[in-house]
């Protein structure tokens, strides 16, 4: 039987008056045949139409997309336009109101107009192109106009990105009676809001500000507290009192140190006495960066201090105390710092070494000892720290020589 007969080969083909296709038609067998067949065919069709369908779907897809970003694109380019026109518009009436040309009511009603994104390059565009005192009467008419009393209102806002609106606009036209804001939106969860309004600080100089800024650098990864830290840097006196603060009773590692480490770069006097408090901290680090901090304040009980953390048990504090020692033009510890020309650690060894080529005759008489001594480690670090010694010498003599 061929295979492709609708009959398998039990049926009983012989049958009288058609009783094969009849026997063919009840047998479940070539039924179920004729069906696969009918199956497969509609299958096949259903591929075929697929094949079509789906590359129309995907092209539509694209067109479309192609067309949202046409249509975005134009829409970006007609805002930017329309935010230019009234940047312009609105910094004309500021400069008409200054030159009082028109009166406050004018002015204000005019700037209400603009949208926010425009306002917001007006104030910025009046900072840098209007002197200080016009800019400060600038402030002040931008502060009366709705768009500020949103950004104020903004402050407090659920969306991040309203916040960051507003830590903007108090950057440009904030007051000290907007110090609480600030204090908020420096304490913000987002990292970009925060950034953007420690930046506050730099026109509203509160004291609760600067606080607040300074802890948030202090417990603030490397990069960002470098940043903050550089904000606050201009207001070295306001600092004094949350400094000391802060190293007094301060208990993390990590900010504590970090502030010491600050106290080192502003060198107030009075950084001193909380300082050498800190000598005695049980964590070798604090310890550390307390002996290197102290070589910028010289002075008797610093020195006093310093010898003693020449013996600490640590390593990096020996090290750092070694180095202040010369920073403080401790001479009355040149014997010491010999001594430590024998330490088991290279950097202690090393920084001894540097500080004795700080302290003068008696100094330098203790490296040249070591050159003619039996140790060839003691002299080669010797000659090597009175050759890093002579040339910088000789550079800033020629520095003075080129001034």
């Amino acid at each position: 039987m061929s295979p492709r007969s609708q009959w398998h080969s039990g049926c009983n083909q012989s049958g009288a008056g058609g009783s094969q296709r009849v026997h063919g038609n009840r047998c479940g067998t070539c039924a179920a045949r004729r069906g696969a067949r009918g199956d497969l065919s509609a299958g096949t069709g259903m591929s075929t139409k697929l094949l079509v369908i789906v590359p129309l779907l995907q092209a539509s897809a694209v067109l479309l997309l192609l067309t949202m970003m046409t249509t975005l694109r134009i829409a970006r380019m007609k805002l930017a336009e329309r935010i230019e026109q009234q940047q312009e518009y609105g910094f004309g009436l500021v400069r008409d109101w200054l030159a009082g040309k028109i009166p406050d009511e004018v002015a204000v009603a005019g700037l209400d107009t603009c949208i926010e994104d425009a306002l917001a390059q007006v104030a910025r565009r009046t900072s840098r192109e209007c002197k200080r005192v016009d800019w400060e009467a600038a402030v002040g008419l931008l502060r009366r106009t709705t768009w500020f009393e949103r950004m104020k209102k903004n402050a407090r806002s659920r969306l991040w990105w309203r916040r960051l609106d507003a830590a903007r606009c108090l950057y440009e036209l904030g007051r000290l009676s907007d110090a609480d804001l600030a204090v908020r939106l420096i304490k913000d969860h987002n990292a970009t809001v925060r950034i953007v309004a420690a930046r506050i600080v730099r026109r509203v100089a509160a004291p609760e500000l600067i606080r607040v800024v300074l802890e948030q650098a202090l417990h603030s990864e490397p990069v960002l507290q470098s940043y903050l830290l550089g904000l606050l840097k201009p207001y070295g006196v306001e600092l004094v009192g949350p400094l000391i603060d802060i190293v007094r009773s301060e208990e993390s590692g990590e900010a504590l140190e970090s502030a010491i480490k600050f106290m080192a770069e502003i060198q107030d006097p009075e950084f001193a006495e909380p300082l050498l408090a800190r000598a005695y901290d049980a964590r070798p680090e604090i310890r550390a960066a307390v002996a290197a901090a102290l070589g910028h304040f010289p002075g008797p009980r610093t020195a006093s201090e310093l010898v003693r953390l020449l013996s600490d048990e640590d390593w990096r504090v020996r090290a750092e105390a070694a180095g202040s020692l010369g920073s403080v033009v401790a001479v009355d510890a040149t014997d010491l710092l010999r001594e430590r020309l024998h330490d088991e650690e290279f950097p202690v060894r090393l920084r001894a070494a540097v500080s004795l080529c700080q302290l003068g005759s008696r100094g330098l008489q203790c490296l040249l000892d070591a050159i003619r001594s039996d140790r060839a480690e003691d002299a080669e670090l010797a000659r090597y720290v009175l050759r890093f010694q002579n040339r910088a010498r000789i550079e800033k003599a020629r520095e003075m020589l080129e001034a």
